[in-house]
Parts: structure tokens; sequence; C-alpha cells
């Protein structure tokens, strides 16, 4: 339905049938936070919003100020009987769990707490339909400034004034003194005990052209990659790995560079490299073409999505191909080029190439060994990147990754996972998946090291359920606290 400020994607609920009504008495006077124990149907992010009054009292359903929105809840949230609930968690799609909407902002949205006068302990509250896939359980308002556990909401019994025990990692990395690092992605939201865990840094969107020179060729927005190097290379203390990614992608890209012609996007493309080698003298790695096979940057898509088929045009696709070379005789001159102007501009960094899927495909494979092969003759090409996600190994037999990592370790250049993630709909799925693939990569002789794609809450992969986040509480997350055990104890090396 629609109204003026309503319906669904709008403002307000739209209509009076898409209102609920309650009546509270609560049992003193005093601020409440909001809790609901909800549940995301199947759709995720398109069934996983309501509204709900920002204020006690009867509300018009198309008046948008008197509503708050409460959306994105289908990859936060908490279940766990000991958990703390408070405006995040990481529980996904299709399970009860508890979130408190109070501590909850949606699109910056002022946070909402409720407020009960003195003699006026009855009060009426208000929520409103926004999408048909969310299912309500329970709503319950809570003491402001108490905390409350699942356990304590599930039984309606009061929360503690005693702020609970956070647990804060105080190192060293889990790669100390092994011959391997182990690092992560790095962003605002993995930023936190970074240093504790892993000793190599990746940054995890903040290094990519469109993310530095989204508008145009001379404003540059470095405070993401800023940070990361920082992580990596601080001014005082102990210095860990720093991995650039990525010069040269066919995603991402600054849209700007998609209309310039040929002479001027290369031009471009070495004042980008120019600019970052001035900016950061201490790169250790860099990924100088990222994805060739799967994403090159012809500015159309390669590989096929839903509702996007291969050949679509792609505002963000770099279009700048043909400005290095284009395939020319090799079939990959513009891959080439590259590389000889990453060893011009950073002649002291190890030099990468990246890409994902080839370790369930034994045709990719061999077409990234070709590539590899053209570089290492050309004496251009320092390590190789296999990006390790969780949608390329989950399914896939073990001798077939192995395999398929061997054709690319032929070449003899060296190997990094350089994304890895094994998802899970629970701990005990995920810890199964990372005792299954992890030593795949970890053991195997050519792999000098691996990055995680990020660890905590707002990663890529919260909404598929990697819970290796769950580091708050004492006991890590019981698939990081695998990695740490077979990292440490079982490798021995």
């Amino acid at each position: 339905p629609t109204s003026p400020g309503g319906g669904v994607g709008g403002s307000a609920p739209a209509t009076a049938a898409r209102v609920l009504t309650y009546s509270v008495t609560f049992p003193a006077a005093g601020t409440y936070d909001l809790y609901a124990r909800i549940r995301v149907g199947a759709n995720g992010p398109n069934d996983d919003s309501f509204f709900y009054a920002n204020g006690f009292g009867s509300k018009s359903p198309t008046t948008g100020t008197d509503w708050t929105q409460a959306n994105n809840l289908y990859n936060i949230g908490y279940t766990a009987s000991a958990d703390i609930v408070a405006g995040a968690g990481s529980a996904a799609t299709g399970v009860w769990k508890w979130l408190n909407i109070s501590q909850y902002s949606f699109g910056s949205a002022a946070l909402v707490t409720f407020t009960v006068p003195a003699g006026a302990l009855t009060q009426t509250f208000q929520l409103g339909a926004r999408e048909d896939g969310l299912d309500f359980d329970k709503f319950v308002f809570g003491r402001h400034g108490y905390y409350f556990s699942v356990a304590n909401l599930d039984a309606g019994q009061q929360g503690s004034a005693t702020p609970p025990t956070v647990f804060v990692p105080t190192g060293p990395p889990l790669a100390t003194g092994k011959p391997k690092y182990l690092g992560c992605a790095y962003s605002t939201a993995q930023a936190p005990n970074f240093g504790a865990y892993w000793n190599a840094v990746t940054p995890e969107n903040g290094g990519k052209w469109g993310s530095v020179q989204p508008t145009n060729a001379t404003t540059f927005n470095w405070g993401d990659l800023d940070a990361a190097y920082a992580q990596a290379k601080p001014a005082t203390g102990a210095q860990s790995i720093f991995r650039m990614h990525t010069l040269i992608w066919g995603a991402q890209q600054p849209t700007w560079v998609k209309s310039l012609s040929s002479a001027d996007q290369l031009a471009a493309i070495k004042a980008w490299m120019a600019a970052v080698a001035a900016r950061y003298p201490s790169i250790d790695y860099i990924d100088v073409v990222n994805e060739p096979i799967n994403t090159p940057p012809t500015g159309f898509t390669t590989i096929s999505v839903p509702g996007t088929p291969a050949g679509t045009a792609d505002p963000n696709g770099g279009g700048y191909i043909n400005a290095l070379g284009g395939t020319g005789t090799t079939g990959y001159d513009w891959i080439i080029t590259s590389f000889q102007l990453a060893r011009q501009y950073f002649p002291n960094a190890r030099l990468m190439i990246n890409e994902y899927s080839v370790e369930n495909s034994a045709t990719r494979a061999a077409t990234y060994a070709t590539i590899i092969n053209l570089l290492k003759a050309r004496n251009l090409l320092d390590g190789v990147g296999i990006q390790g996600h969780a949608f390329s190994t989950a399914g896939i037999p073990a001798a077939t990754i192995t395999a398929n990592v061997a054709t690319v370790a032929a070449p003899g250049v060296p190997l990094y996972v350089t994304e890895y993630d094994s998802d899970g709909p629970g701990d005990a799925d995920q810890l199964a998946e990372y005792q299954r693939v992890f030593p795949l990569f970890w053991q195997n002789p050519s792999v000098q090291g691996v990055t995680l794609w990020g660890y905590r809450v707002g990663h890529w992969r919260t909404a598929q359920g990697r819970r290796l986040d769950v580091v708050a509480q004492p006991r890590h997350g019981r698939a990081l606290g695998g990695v740490g055990v077979y990292q440490v104890g079982a490798l021995g090396g």
C-alpha cells in the first residue's frame, strides 16, 4: 500500500491496518530500552525491517516523523544464552534472535529510548509493518543502563546493573614465530584488537582505486588506506606485513576513468600508481592485478549473476583494458603492461596477481598458470594469490582443491591465500569447515601466508553466517579458537 509519506520502503506504515497497538503497564517510572525477539525470513535483506513509534502514544500511520525505521536486521542479533543483547551481534537469517532496538541505528537515525513518567505507568506503544517476511515473537522494555542477556530476556528476568566482563586479547599474533604469516583484511569494523591476532594487514576496500579517487583525478580519499597502513607500519612499535590491495581491477574503479581516451586512461593509471608509491614507501606486497580472469577491466561484466548477465555495461568496471595494451600478441598484454608499470613505480615491493575460484576449477587453474608463466618469464611476478573464499571451497572435495592448487603452484612462484573465509550457519558448522579447508592451504609448502577476509561483525560474509567474529566473549568464537589452536599447536611451523 502507498500513502503520503508511507508505504513499503517509505517512512511510515501507510495504513492503520499495518499498525499494532499495545497498552503496556510498567512497574516503575524511568527510562527503558526496547528489545525485540525476531526472525528474518528467507529473503534476508528484503525481509528484515519494521517501524516502531519514536515515543509513547498513538501515532499517525502516514506521518514519517512519528516513526523510526529498523532495517538491515538480517545479519545482526544474539542467540546464545549468555550473550549480552546490544545493538549488534552476528545472528543470521532464519533463527529467532534478540536485539536491543534502542541501541541500533539504521541510516544514522537518532537512538530512541522510552521515558515513563511517575503517575503515568500505563502507556500506549505502537509498531508498524514494512516488509512482510519478518516474524515477531516478543517485545520487552528493559531498564536503560541495565545489561540483559538472552537468557534474561527469554525468562522475563531483570538484567544486571553491573557491566559484563569484556574479553580483551593481549596477543601475541597467532602466527608469531611461524614461517608463514596469518593476516586479516583491515577496515574500521575489523580494527578492534587487530594486532593481537594478525601479523599481516590488507586494506579491505580502502586500497581500491574507486575508494581513493571516486570523483575525479585530483581528489584523493586516503583515510581508510592510511589507517590500514598505519596498523602495519606504525611510527613506533612493532611492524607487520602490509599488502596493498589493489592497483588494477575490473570492479570498484572510478567511474570517471571509463569515459577518458586510452591515452588519458594510461596517464591516470600511472598517476594512481605514482600517488600510492609516494604515500606508502614500505609496501611489502602489492596485488597489481586483481581477478584477471573473472573481472578484467573491460567496463563490462564477465561473469553472469542473477539480474546481470555477462556483457552488461558496468560504470565501475574500469573500461581501460585497451589503454594497457588489450589482449595483444600474448592474449594478456594488458596484464604484462600493468606489471611492467608496477615494477617501475614499486621497485622494492613484491608484485602479486590475485584470483578467485581457481581452487575449484581445473580449467581456470590452468589459465591462471598460463598467465603466471608469462609474467615469470619476464621477471615481473613475485607472488600468486589464491583468494580461498567459501563460495569456492564449500562442497569441493579436498583432493580437487589440492590438485588445482598444485596446478597454480607448478610455475614455481610462491603462493599466498589472500581472502580466506569459511561460512556456516552455526559455530560448529563453521569450525568443521575451517578444520577441513584451512589445513589444505596452510600445510601446503607452496603457500607462504594466509589472509582472512575479516573476522568481526561487518565483514562481507556476515549474512552467510561467518561466526568467526564472535571475539567479545572469553571463548573467542569457536572457529577463531580453532584456528589459533591449529596454528600454534598442531602445525609446529
